[in-house]
């Protein structure tokens, strides 16, 4: 099996993903900005410099070439911005590798605060009061409501 994490910051998970990996004698390959404890590994074999995950095109172009040259069994996300940019393009991804991500609706309401609030006070699940005031008078009314009080 090989596999390829991708990585936009200093995880501890990846690090346990690549610890885990090499030693069930497994290949990963490691995708990151810059340096990340991951690399830092005595079981880190190869790592591949990823552009800073700000620019949505160049972050897609990248995610595709990667997976279409090369031949990897399965695929770990570890960043919001890595999950995004593959949620995203995920229809022109190839059938491996495969990875654990959600359908794309359900990443997007993980990925916002307020929508994940909504969708379980939806199911009726207890969840803490949100607001997404969009000016000052609405925040203003949202701190009144909540029963904020000015420092």
């Amino acid at each position: 099996m090989k596999a390829v994490v991708l990585e936009d910051t200093n995880y501890s998970a990846a690090l346990s993903v690549v610890r885990t990996l090499g030693g069930l004698g497994r290949h990963a390959v490691v995708t990151a900005p810059f340096q990340t404890p991951a690399m830092c590994s005595r079981w880190y074999r190869e790592g591949i410099t990823s552009p800073p995950l700000a620019d949505a095109t160049a972050d897609a172009w990248f995610l595709l070439s990667l997976v279409r040259t090369r031949d990897f069994d399965v695929g770990f996300i570890f960043d919001d911005s890595v999950i995004k940019v593959v949620s995203r393009i995920r229809a022109e991804l190839p059938s491996r590798p495969k990875s654990l991500l959600p359908p794309a609706p359900a990443v997007e309401i993980a990925r916002a605060k307020v929508a994940t609030a909504r969708f379980a006070a939806s199911l009726g699940i207890p969840a803490l009061r949100t607001a997404a005031p969009g000016t000052a008078d609405e925040l203003d009314a949202a701190a009144r409501d909540m029963k904020v009080r000015p420092r």
